[in-house]
This record gives structure tokens, C-alpha cells and sequence, in this order.
């Protein structure tokens, strides 16, 4: 695996304990919170599955979602945080409860062609941007105080988040110059 690629999921791993001491410190004094799924580690706060079906806290999960892949990309400022207040008060009112996010783009600047989304969370490899992740731990925290959970994806293959594309081409198995033209769906294969 390239040192890149492990420098970035060893810090997504470390974000995500982080962001778990929280809720097991408070588990402690609730003991039914701190059991766990019966066929997983995962905390009770995590969805799991079990024969087919999304399960919570033991009883089946169901949910409306939606696309909200931008939400920690706005929430760097306070105009940002105060859209993303907004947009989850709204959400939830209409009876969402789940949110696929992107956890961040990676690269700068063009990709065959499409503008990539900005600021970038990974602008070159290895090199992360704290701010980036300030505002993606930002709107998790909004998500949890309104009881939403959120599916994050960590890349893609839309160019304009640099995806998969940008990976290899940090880790030379494409050239700079395959990235500066419209590729075939075969080739995107």
C-alpha cells in the first residue's frame, strides 16, 4: 500500500476513535448503552445488519436518506455552520435521518476536463487539511444532536471529487497526462 494511502486511513481511524471516547465515556453510566450489537463490536450508536435487515440498538432500522455530500465542505466558517444548522433543522422536519457525506476531495484543480469541488481535504498526496476535517467533525457533531447518522464515503469515481483517478495517479499508474482528457467508460472500468 502506498505510504500516502496508509497516512490517510491510519488518521480516519484515528478521527473515528476519537470520536467514539465521547460516547463510551458516557455509556459508562447508562449499561444498557454500553452493550454492544449481538453479531458485531460496533457500539450500539452504529447501524449493523443481521440477516438482510439495518439494525440499531437491537430493533430494526429505518430511515429516509439523502445525498449530503457537501455538508463538510460548507461548514468552515460561520456563514457555512449556520447553512449547515439550517439545512439540518429542514432535513430533519421532513423526517431524514440519514446522510451519505463525503468525507473530503482529493487533489486540485481539473480532472479530464471537470472542475474538482474545493478546498480539497487531501491536496496533494499525504498532505491533509486539518480545516477540512474541522468542518466534517462540525457537521457530524449537528448530525448527532438532531439524532442523524451519516455514511461517509472516503473517494469515488466522479471526477469531480478526484476519486479513485487521483489515487492512481499519485501512485504513478496513470500518467498526469490521462487525467487531462475525457476518458471512455471502458477505460474508467
Amino acid at each position: 500500500m502506498n505510504k500516502s494511502l496508509l497516512i490517510f486511513f491510519c488518521f480516519l481511524f484515528a478521527f473515528f476513535c476519537s470520536q467514539l471516547l465521547p460516547a463510551q465515556t458516557e455509556a459508562k453510566s447508562n449499561s444498557k448503552a454500553n452493550m454492544k450489537s449481538e453479531d458485531t463490536f460496533a457500539p450500539l450508536s452504529f447501524i449493523t445488519t443481521k440477516n438482510g435487515q439495518f439494525i440499531l440498538q437491537g430493533k430494526p432500522y429505518y430511515y429516509i436518506g439523502v445525498n449530503y455530500w457537501y455538508g463538510g465542505l460548507v461548514a468552515n466558517d460561520a456563514k457555512g455552520k449556520e447553512r449547515i444548522r439550517i439545512e439540518l433543522d429542514f432535513l430533519k422536519s421532513k423526517g431524514v435521518t440519514n446522510l451519505r457525506v463525503m468525507a473530503g476531495a482529493e487533489g486540485k484543480g481539473q480532472i479530464n476536463g471537470v472542475p474538482r469541488v474545493e478546498p480539497a481535504l487531501q491536496t496533494k498526496a499525504g498532505v491533509f487539511s486539518t480545516d477540512q476535517l474541522k468542518g466534517l467533525d462540525f457537521l457530524l457533531a449537528e448530525m448527532g444532536k438532531r439524532k442523524m447518522k451519516a455514511v461517509i464515503f472516503f473517494s469515488n469515481n466522479w471526477e469531480w471529487s478526484g476519486g479513485f483517478l487521483q489515487y492512481l495517479n499519485w501512485n504513478g499508474l496513470i500518467t498526469d497526462s490521462v487525467l487531462q482528457r475525457k476518458l471512455s467508460w471502458d477505460e474508467m472500468r
